[in-house]
C-alpha cells in the first residue's frame, strides 16, 4: 500500500498497527514493530523511527532502515538542529512533506541537503511527531529520492494518525515502567523498615516479605518458614476474626500478627508481624485458667496456642486425633469459646498472677 487512499485500508493499517503495537513490552519492541508495519505499507528509500531522551534515557533511541552511520552520525552532528522539516512537524503537531515547504531546487541548495541529505540523494524527507496526549516524545521518519513521494494530503494523515498511535504505545510504556520503578522504590524502602512486613498480591497470590519479615521467620521457624507463616495467615484470616492473630513458637517465642488492608481497589493486603521473647512460665497455662480443666486438656490448650495442629498434637500426646478433637470441644465449652483463635488469644493474654511469696 504504497499510497493509501482508500479508506478501508487506512482504516486497516491503523487498526493492524494499533493491535501490534499495543502488544510490545519494551520501547525496543515497539520500534521494531512499527517499522516493519511501515515498510510493507510505505515503502520509501529510507525509514527510521527516533525517541527523544527521557529522564531514563538520556541518549534517546532509534531504529532505522536504508541510511549508513555515516548519515547517521552527520544528521546529529550538523542536521538535526537544521533540519526545517523537523521544526515544522514539531511546531504543528502533524506530518510534514518536503516539498510542502519549497521546491526541490530551492530543497537541494540548503546546506542540509549538501552536507547530510546528498549522502543518499535524498531529495524528500517526511516527518511526523510522536506523540502522547499534547507531547511529542519523538518522530517518524521518511525519506527518497522521488521529491514527490508521499505528497498526497492523504498520505500525510495517515503518518500523522500512525504518530499518535506509536505515541499512545510509548505512552503506556513509559507509564508502565514508571510504575515498576515506583514499586521498586517502595520495595527499597520496605526492606530497609524495621517492622517485619508482609505484602501480599490478592490477585496473584504472591507474597512478599521485606527483610525484617525473613529474619524473623528464620528466628521462629527455622525448619520451614514458608509453611509457618501460611499456616499463622491462615488462622489470623480465620471466619469472624478481625485480622489479629496471637501464636507461640516451640522455641519459646509469641509472635503477633496484624493484617491491614490496602488501599482501596489495590488487591493489596499489608500484613505486620511481631515478635516478642516469652518467659517459659508464661506458655504454660495461667492457674484461672487451669484450674478449670484437666491435666490432658492443659496440655492439649497450651499445643493449640503453640500453633500445632490436630494431627501434631495427637502425635506430641499419643493419643488418636479423634481424642484431640473431643478434648477440644470440653475445652471450648469450660472456656465458654469456639474457636481456635480464640482459644489462642485466652491462653496468651490472660494475666499472669505475681509469683507468691508465701511460705
Amino acid at each position: 500500500m504504497a499510497e493509501p487512499a482508500a479508506h478501508d485500508d487506512v482504516a486497516e493499517l491503523i487498526l493492524t498497527t494499533t493491535d501490534t503495537l499495543c502488544g510490545a513490552s519494551t520501547l525496543e519492541e515497539v520500534m521494531e514493530r512499527y517499522l516493519e508495519i511501515v515498510a510493507a505499507a510505505l515503502p520509501a528509500r529510507s525509514l527510521g523511527i527516533y525517541l527523544f531522551p527521557t529522564v531514563h534515557s538520556r541518549s534517546g533511541a532509534r531504529i532505522t532502515a536504508g541510511v549508513s552511520d555515516v548519515f547517521l552520525a552527520r544528521y546529529e552532528d550538523a542536521g538535526r538542529d537544521h533540519d526545517p522539516v523537523l521544526d515544522r512537524a514539531l511546531s504543528t503537531g502533524r506530518a510534514v512533506h518536503s516539498a510542502h515547504l519549497m521546491p526541490d531546487d530551492d530543497w537541494q541548495q540548503l546546506d542540509f541537503y549538501k552536507q547530510v541529505l546528498a549522502l543518499h540523494r535524498m531529495r524528500m524527507v517526511l516527518e511526523a511527531p510522536v506523540t502522547a496526549g499534547a507531547r511529542a516524545v519523538g518522530t517518524l521518519n521518511f525519506g527518497d529520492r522521488d521529491p514527490a513521494r508521499f505528497a498526497e494530503p492523504a498520505t500525510l494523515a495517515v503518518v500523522s494518525a500512525l504518530g499518535r498511535v506509536v505515541g499512545s504505545a510509548v505512552s503506556a510504556l513509559n507509564e508502565r515502567g514508571e510504575l515498576q520503578r515506583e514499586r521498586d522504590h517502595a520495595y527499597a524502602a520496605l526492606d530497609v523498615a524495621s517492622d517485619a512486613l508482609v505484602i501480599t498480591d490478592l490477585a496473584s497470590g504472591r507474597r512478599r516479605l521485606n527483610e525484617s519479615a525473613r529474619r524473623l521467620l528464620e528466628t521462629v521457624a527455622p525448619a520451614d518458614p514458608e509453611v509457618w507463616l501460611e499456616d499463622t495467615m491462615a488462622a489470623a484470616a480465620a471466619p469472624g476474626g478481625d485480622g489479629r492473630w496471637t501464636t507461640m513458637s516451640e522455641s519459646g517465642w509469641s509472635l503477633s500478627v496484624r493484617e491491614v488492608p490496602g488501599p482501596p481497589g489495590s488487591r493489596t493486603s499489608i500484613t505486620v508481624l511481631r515478635l516478642h521473647e516469652v518467659a517459659s512460665a508464661t506458655a504454660a497455662l495461667p492457674p484461672s485458667l487451669a484450674a478449670l480443666l484437666s491435666p490432658r486438656e492443659q496440655e492439649v490448650a497450651r499445643l493449640v496456642a503453640l500453633g500445632l495442629q490436630d494431627d501434631q498434637i495427637a502425635a506430641r500426646v499419643f493419643l488418636s486425633r479423634h481424642t484431640v478433637k473431643q478434648h477440644l470441644k470440653a475445652i471450648y465449652r469450660k472456656l465458654r469459646i469456639n474457636s481456635r483463635v480464640a482459644l489462642t488469644r485466652v491462653v496468651l493474654d490472660a494475666p499472669v498472677p505475681p509469683p507468691s511469696h508465701e511460705g
